[in-house]
């Protein structure tokens, strides 16, 4: 084997990780974007545009996006739309933020629960 056969074999590798590179970092800046935005209004919500529970104006927001399995606890009855994140499903690879509905009334309550039943959140000027 002459080195004329090896010059390809030798460029082929660094090309091979180059182009990966390129192809995995298009594919993080898209994932990364913050000017993505994913929809989370319900159609309920957008109808009622008011809180069915304090009957207060429905407000935009933009919120972050988490992934991964989530239970449902007090939020459903206590304070239906506060909606200060949203939930992304277990393998979740869309924008990291959503458009949601929230009722600031159920945004207090959701204040006065957590500061009850998870003080250690705040600090101690009670933010």
């Amino acid at each position: 084997m002459n080195q004329d056969d090896e010059f390809p074999r030798l460029w082929a590798l660094p090309i091979l990780v180059l182009l990966v590179c390129a192809i995995a970092y298009g594919d993080w800046r898209r994932l990364a974007d913050e000017d993505e935005t994913a929809n989370h209004i319900t159609p309920e919500a957008a109808k009622a545009r008011v809180c069915p529970l304090h009957g207060t104006a429905l407000q935009f927001d933009r919120v972050e996006v988490y992934g991964g399995l989530y239970t449902h606890g007090p939020n459903d009855k206590d304070f239906p739309y506060a909606n200060r994140w949203a939930g992304g499903g277990c393998t979740y690879l869309g924008p990291g933020h959503a458009l949601v509905l929230f009722c600031r009334d159920c945004r207090k309550v959701e204040d006065a629960w957590r500061r009850k039943y998870y003080p250690y959140l705040f600090t101690s000027d009670g933010r």
